[in-house]
């Protein structure tokens, strides 16, 4: 009944996916298990009501994949939602990276949208994080993470090269494997990269359970959501939080995510200017993205990898030459893929045809405010309004809205604000001098 009723959200049904598969040279004689994970109970599934969550939570496919012995003392599992679309000559299969501390779900609105445009996608939970099973990894780290997403190249992939689409710290994943293993690629689309941040936030270990639980905690996802979004009345719901703690409920997720913290993560920003080499790398942002602010760090990119930022001065249409490019994403915020997942997946058809991508390429605004002084930026900060309630959306909306409807009520509160901050300030100061 499901299925029935989920229309053009499905990827269509597992027994066309096993058909297809069937045909596929060096296809498996047993089909991969295509189901919701065994250890998510069915009061959560019986929460969510998003038909995308459900189709793709339901198709999860399963296949026990093998890394190297320093790794790992048997056969790990590679979990991860696709389309139906066929492999065609010629044209690389997409492997979607979700970002730090996620899962497949990640792409429930991407898929479907590369469905209909016949993209032969992937996506793949990373390892250590999503619904895999990592009971026999010794660990979870940088190294685990490259094998397993190279054995699922080899194994699921028959060993096609990948065009890798990676979103926020998918993209650290996209650097590091390229650097080891660039045969294994052929294209790479970032989407509001977070490379240029190396290392994990440096906690002692006595407080790393803490932090973990904290990280899989209701209100940091919350918190976490309505940064995430520019849309937040529509997107930041508490249904979004709860697809985003499904696959914290996996066995071994605590463990694995205190293993991860403490050994170091990803350090790749001195590699990201290898990505050059790509015969074709793009570079998608959503232009009010506060998770990883364009204004921080498009500059960095722009010294790494100059290629995708030619020509992309005033005017937009420029943005890099041949398949390299950067593209702003219009009203989004730090996911593309679950804010405009139609734009994204036309640019990674864009990508896969070699033709022009759509959007607007225009970064001098950007580029001119990071060349600023900091006396500039010091101006420019003073002279930004504190809550600019004409700005849409952001986790200042409700403040903005109540700004907008009731002018008069909110500059009183505004008044009373300024005139407490003052005032504490003022005793402050005072009490450090007497």
């Amino acid at each position: 009944m499901l299925f029935a009723l989920l229309g053009p959200f499905a990827f269509q049904l597992p027994r066309l996916r096993s058909e297809i598969r069937a045909e596929l040279p060096g296809s498996r004689t047993t089909l991969p298990r295509a189901a919701i994970p065994a250890f998510v109970p069915s009061d959560k599934v019986a929460e969510l009501s998003e038909p995308a969550c459900l189709q793709t939570l339901s198709a999860i496919e399963t296949q026990q994949i093998e890394l190297p012995s320093t790794l790992a003392t048997g056969l790990v599992t590679a979990t991860w939602a696709r389309t139906t679309s066929p492999p065609v000559q010629g044209v690389p299969p997409v492997v979607l990276l979700h970002g730090f501390d996620s899962s497949c779900l990640e792409f429930r609105r991407l898929l479907p949208e590369l469905e209909q445009l016949g993209v032969e996608a992937y996506a793949l939970d990373i390892f250590g994080w999503g619904f895999a099973d990592t009971t026999n990894a010794t660990g979870v780290g940088v190294d685990a993470k490259r094998a397993h997403l190279l054995s699922f190249q080899r194994t699921v992939l028959q060993g096609r090269p990948m065009s890798l689409v990676a979103v926020s710290l998918g993209a650290a994943v996209v650097v590091d494997f390229y650097s080891a293993h660039p045969e294994a690629v052929a294209s790479s689309v970032l989407v509001d990269p977070q490379c240029m941040i190396d290392g994990t936030p440096p906690v002692p270990e006595r407080f790393a359970r803490t932090g973990i639980k904290v990280l899989g905690s209701w209100p940091l996802r919350s918190i976490a959501n309505q940064l995430a979004y520019y849309d937040t009345v529509t997107l930041a719901t508490d249904e979004a939080i709860r697809v985003g703690l499904l696959h914290c409920l996996r066995p071994g997720w605590e463990d694995d995510s205190i293993s991860w913290l403490l050994g170091g993560g990803y350090s790749v920003s001195s590699q990201v200017k290898r990505l050059s080499a790509l015969p074709s790398c793009l570079i998608l942002w959503g232009r009010q993205d506060e998770i990883i602010p364009p204004a921080d760090y498009l500059a960095q990119f722009a010294a790494a990898l100059p290629g995708c930022f030619e020509g992309g001065g005033a005017g937009g249409e420029g943005g890099g030459n041949g398949a390299n490019g950067f593209r702003w994403v219009e009203e989004c915020g730090h996911s593309p893929h679950l804010e405009q997942p139609a734009v994204l997946a036309r640019a990674i058809r864009a990508t896969l045809d070699n033709t022009p991508v759509e959007g607007d390429s225009d970064v001098s605004a950007v580029m001119a405010a990071a060349a600023q002084t900091p006396l500039q930026k010091l101006n420019e900060l003073l002279d930004t309004p504190i809550l600019d309630t004409g700005e849409r959306g952001g986790p200042l909306e409700p403040f903005k809205k109540f700004a907008r409807t009731e002018p008069e009520k909110a500059q009183v509160a505004a008044s009373v604000v300024a005139v407490t901050f003052w005032l504490l300030l003022f005793r402050i100061v005072f009490g450090l001098f007497n």
